[in-house]
């Protein structure tokens, strides 16, 4: 069972239990959120990632709109302040770029995990 398993099993028995207040609440799902980053980066680390099926190539303008939709959505919930997602030169377009490259017919990242893995790395 990784961290992600062990953090939802507990969250579920606080809850079911009466345990855990609404702000406990609160933490429990950032730090579930933060397991499955964590699990994620570990995953891509070492490796064993999963493969995916059915995978389209990223597009520039599509993830400036996702960017967009998640800054509106965090911004309401007063978790990120207009700073969130602003741009710093090509590095969003770069990012995707490598991400996209390949040799012949295969990419250096097969899988989506790899690929949103790698993504996270390139900019943070």
């Amino acid at each position: 069972m990784d961290a992600e398993q062990v953090l939802g099993q507990l969250s579920l028995t606080l809850t079911n239990q009466q345990l855990v207040t609404t702000e406990g609440q609160e933490v429990i799902g950032v730090t579930h959120d933060y397991a499955r980053s964590w699990s994620l980066l570990q995953g891509y680390d070492k490796q064993s990632l999963v493969e995916q099926a059915a995978m389209r190539p990223l597009n520039f303008e599509e993830a400036l709109k996702a960017i967009v939709q998640l800054k509106q959505e965090l911004v309401r919930k007063g978790e990120a302040s207009e700073l969130f997602g602003q741009r710093r030169g090509g590095g969003l377009a770069s990012a995707i770029a490598t991400i996209e490259h390949g040799f012949g017919e295969e990419f250096f990242y097969p899988n989506v995990a790899s690929r949103a893995t790698n993504l996270l790395y390139s900019i943070t």
